[in-house]
């Protein structure tokens, strides 16, 4: 059952609805307009027509004194009519201005995240460059508008552009420097005849759960021909370089995806990869007795899901 309160309140709200001023449409259909412009002209005529009704019709002189003397109030107050309407029409036009500028602003907005995209695309040329193809045919692409959602989160048409995010980064940096840690930590193994096999399958699958976390969001993604690569220095090899490619390309795009957090880790970041590509010369004979190493464990690499 509605009270009695509930209907007032409802009333209200419907002609607060109704009187609010809509930028939308013009002046002539705004409610509240006319209700400024012939509330004043209801009113002069509500209080005139008693009083003119004691004088009969006269175009003499004395006639239109009369008038005017006996309608000097009802007068007055219909000339409210105009300076009235004159004020709705100001406010209307102010509302059409805001919105306007509202639809102006979110134009600009919508036209600067497209061409921050655009730009950002053309930044990093090619993607075949940036295709990873492992050792047994397998292959890892890159998805440009991934790794763009990545380091501008909050970007979108309504947005524009926000602030960059380089957490991904950050977690690219990291992987590396654990490649190369692991890598370093199995030849040391290796050499000091002290290899253990769970703590060698251990330390795969840790690196395995990270790249399959951290390299969707850098825009890596899986062909629908994809195979588990094998654990193999290669294959690492190509990892880190798709993943440094990626890191300075991105840097070099926005100066403020390069933080102190980023910088702390570039020279460890550049060390772990000169170590994982100095394997493919000087220490030739270490990659090779890896891979033997690698090969007799269980539990491979798996960059994605297996088809």
């Amino acid at each position: 059952m509605i009270t009695v309160d509930e209907s007032t309140e409802s009333i209200w709200v419907k002609a607060k609805a109704k009187l609010a001023l809509n930028p939308s449409t013009g002046l002539e259909n705004q409610w509240l307009f006319w209700l400024a412009v012939l509330t004043p002209l209801s009113l002069a005529l509500a209080l005139a027509i008693p009083v003119w009704l004691e004088y009969s019709l006269s175009f003499s002189a004395k006639g239109y004194g009369t008038f005017l003397k006996v309608s000097a109030l009802p007068i007055g107050i219909s000339s409210l009519s105009i300076p009235l309407g004159v004020l709705i029409g100001r406010l209307h036009g102010t509302k059409q201005t805001a919105l306007q500028i509202s639809e102006a602003q979110a134009t600009n907005r919508t036209n600067l995240y497209l061409a921050h995209y655009e730009h950002f695309r053309d930044h990093f040329g090619e993607i075949q460059q940036y295709v990873i193809d492992f050792t047994n045919k397998s292959r890892v692409y890159l998805d440009i508008k991934t790794l763009y959602r990545s380091l501008y989160p909050e970007n979108n048409i309504n947005n524009g552009v926000m602030h960059s995010d380089n957490k991904v980064l950050l977690h690219a940096c990291k992987i590396v420097c654990r490649f190369d840690t692991f890598i370093r930590s199995n030849i040391k193994d290796l050499n000091q005849g002290t290899a253990d096999r769970t703590s060698i399958i251990n330390g795969m699958t840790f690196i395995e759960e990270e790249l399959k976390e951290q390299l969707p969001l850098l825009g890596f993604e899986v062909d629908e021909r994809f195979k588990r690569p094998p654990f193999q220095v290669e294959n690492i090899q190509l990892v880190a370089n798709a993943l440094k490619k990626l890191i300075l390309k991105s840097v070099t795009f926005d100066q403020n995806l390069e933080s102190k957090k980023l910088d702390a880790y570039r020279k460890e970041f550049l060390g772990a990869l000169e170590n994982i590509a100095s394997l493919d010369n000087v220490n030739h004979q270490d990659k090779e007795r890896l891979n033997d190493l690698w090969r007799a464990t269980e539990g491979p690499l798996s960059i994605g899901d297996e088809h």
